[in-house]
């Protein structure tokens, strides 16, 4: 009977994280990033990740920003079926550093902590132009175990609205 109760408790503890979670509100710990992760049966995802934009005065730097959680082995972008950064293991490789720059830092907890398991990540294109830097940009994450997630985003440099 006491097991029966532990696991009803349990499940109810997932279902109020799933819940919690998916209505757009923040972890509040590394332990529920991971209880999150475990419910729903996956290593890694991204979390967040504005998946179309627009902007009409091309020539600056446009950021592109993902949110990721668990533990990610690798990630890639993509622009035209071309890989144009990526991270595996400690290494990150930026095709041309001329043109794109990537940062990875933790996300921010309160202003003193930090999460381990949630990284946020901005991929950045220096001097964007129009209509050469406009398309779909790929970001794909991966756990060594085989576990990814595939992001679009799309770009559209001209003010278009989509």
């Amino acid at each position: 009977m006491l097991a029966a109760v532990s696991m009803w408790l349990v499940s109810v503890a997932v279902v109020l994280l799933l819940t919690e979670t998916s209505s757009g509100q923040s972890f509040r710990s590394d332990a529920e990033i991971l209880a999150y992760l475990n419910a729903v049966d996956r290593e890694c995802m991204i979390w967040s990740c504005r998946n179309a934009i627009n902007r009409v005065d091309p020539g600056g730097n446009l950021d592109l920003n993902c949110s990721i959680i668990g533990v990610v082995w690798s990630y890639t972008w993509q622009f035209k079926g071309r890989e144009i950064a990526s991270y595996v293991g400690e290494t990150t490789t930026v095709i041309d550093e001329n043109r794109y720059e990537v940062s990875v830092t933790p996300h921010e907890l309160d202003r003193i902590r930090y999460y381990s398991y949630w990284r946020d990540v901005r991929f950045t294109i220096k001097r964007a132009s129009h209509p050469g830097d406009s398309g779909v940009y790929n970001f794909t994450i991966s756990h060594f175990r085989g576990d990814s997630q595939k992001m679009n985003i799309y770009v559209d440099l001209a003010g278009a609205t989509r």
